[in-house]
């Protein structure tokens, strides 16, 4: 198993719902070994860590702490960057209306915000992603946007790769210089690693989040599904962050 598979799966093992949920099935195991106090510990930790994920404040808080970048003004382009690079969210199997694969609703919107700013600058795209979502991201940026991208990334696995990748097309290109768009929640990971690359990065935030949460009134302590799934994102950002600072580190050019 590589590195990539052995990260993604082991992300999922510490995200919730699967994380708390694996401490407090592993507190009705010791149960079984008569280790009760350990039991109790794991079993509130868990439930603990659920209940705390779910609440708006708390999820605020996390994706608060990853929207760094401000907003560009489309209406004053700043000086410098000669392409637009737009990442990869995803794709969807076997869609009956698509007709076939498709690609995910992360992923048009920030093909959305790229054709936008791709416009509004007058520059090239390229489109990131993988196989198959790089040629889904074409489709859906020829089809749905009017917008043909010049160049495709069709073989990363991951956000480092698609720096590593994309820098050395761009480079053969005679270009250093990009817009980078991505949610804003992604974008200190990826910028990151595009930095580390070798290239000139202008962060290209989309979907910045401006939810306010009163955290006086009752109803914001409540957990949601909502406050779950942006904790997830914020910590699945947090973790991968610290998952390349041990696997890419800064100085090498290729993963350990």
């Amino acid at each position: 198993m590589d590195g990539v598979a052995l990260g993604r799966i082991l992300g999922e093992l510490l995200l919730p719902p699967a994380g708390p949920i694996l401490l407090i099935l592993l507190s009705l195991l010791l149960l079984l070994f008569r280790l009760r106090w350990s039991a109790r510990v794991l079993f509130l930790l868990g439930f603990a860590s659920l209940i705390m994920v779910s609440l708006p404040p708390v999820s605020r808080i996390l994706m608060d702490g990853l929207q760094r970048n401000p907003v560009i003004d489309l209406n004053q382009i700043p000086a410098g960057p000669r392409a637009v690079v737009v990442l990869g969210g995803g794709f969807y199997r076997h869609q009956l209306d698509y007709g076939g694969h498709t690609v995910s609703s992360a992923t048009l919107e920030r093909l959305r915000y790229a054709s936008r700013l791709a416009r509004a600058a007058e520059l090239p795209i390229l489109v990131s992603g993988g196989r198959p979502e790089a040629a889904l991201m074409t489709a859906a940026l020829r089809q749905d946007f009017g917008v043909m991208p010049k160049w495709q990334e069709d073989a990363s696995r991951n956000t480092a790769e698609n720096a590593r990748f994309s820098a050395q097309l761009l480079r053969e290109q005679g270009i250093r210089h990009v817009f980078l768009v991505s949610h804003a929640w992604h974008l200190p990971r990826a910028v990151a690693q595009f930095r580390q690359a070798g290239l000139d990065v202008t962060p290209a935030p989309t979907l910045v989040s401006v939810r306010r949460v009163d955290t006086g009134s009752v109803p914001s302590w409540v957990p949601t599904a909502e406050a779950l799934w942006y904790s997830r994102l914020a910590l699945h950002e947090y973790i991968g962050m610290f998952w390349y600072a041990v696997r890419y580190p800064a100085g090498s050019a290729e993963p350990l």
